[in-house]
């Protein structure tokens, strides 16, 4: 592992040392001078570190603490799938209404933020129905994250870094899951004691035991899902109506130009 992590930091050195002299970079590094760009960027790859820090080990949780068989706790995730798709609706009609997104990702960063502190405080006492209600509330914290980094980056990016900037958020989006799978298994693992993580618990101790493993790995999810509202303060709020109306006087100075290059017949 100190060998792969090394690795991994001497790779990443090489990168960005060639990104800056490469002629066309696979990701220019003058975009996280863009300051809605680097805000963007935190966002998916927090949102990534936070969906896959939940998705991963709640059902553990369910089926370890609150002793539910792997199909319910199928059934007790799907909610969290499905809020996290109304969230997402949610915030897209909003974005449409108010041509703004920042206050819309602040919200939503709160919303993720308290379902995820709730999460943390989940017992082997904890009902279903409320675990199932938590869960709703962290998603549609969550949904929002799919489109408005997006949204923001390519209301402020010229048109020529678009192609670029969607990738660049993919791919943080994907390597912010790796990296929420890896802390938070970390936190896990670092705290659980005998083979609870590879044999789920019979007795009220040994599920008190994986609770509270469980509970250090969540934590390490708050801590991402915080970072995240603090982000979203920074995120500057571009109007969209007023980039879309920039657009179109762009396109009627060009087809005035055009119209004025066209050769005169007498």
């Amino acid at each position: 592992m100190l060998g792969l992590l090394a690795a991994s930091i001497l790779l990443f050195v090489l990168f960005v040392f060639i990104e800056r002299r490469a002629y066309e970079p696979i990701l220019p590094l003058d975009l996280f001078r863009n300051r809605i760009f680097s805000v963007g960027a935190s966002l998916s790859l927090l949102q990534g570190m936070v969906l896959l820090g939940l998705a991963l080990y709640l059902p553990l949780f369910f089926q370890g603490v609150l002793a539910v068989s792997p199909t319910s706790a199928g059934l007790v995730m799907t909610p969290f799938s499905v809020s996290m798709v109304v969230g997402a609706v949610l915030s897209s009609q909003a974005m449409g209404k108010l041509k703004r997104y920042r206050v819309i990702g602040i919200v939503a960063a709160l919303l993720m933020s308290a379902g995820t502190f709730l999460i943390t405080l989940m017992t082997p006492t904890t009902g279903i129905a409320l675990a199932i209600a938590i869960l709703v509330l962290t998603g549609i914290g969550i949904g929002p994250f799919f489109s408005l980094p997006m949204v923001a980056v390519q209301n402020a990016l010229p048109a020529e870094r678009l192609g670029i900037s969607t990738a660049g958020l993919r791919y943080l989006g994907q390597l912010g899951a790796s990296l929420g799978i890896a802390i938070v298994g970390t936190a896990i693992s670092s705290s659980v004691s005998g083979d609870l993580i590879n044999h789920l618990p019979t007795t009220a101790a040994s599920k008190l035991a994986l609770s509270a493993a469980l509970q250090h790995g969540f934590i390490a999810v708050l801590i991402f899902a915080l970072i995240a509202v603090v982000a979203t303060f920074f995120l500057k709020d571009v109007p969209l109506k007023a980039t879309q109306e920039g657009l179109e006087i762009e396109r009627a100075e060009l087809a005035d130009e055009e119209h004025d290059r066209e050769p005169v017949y007498v």
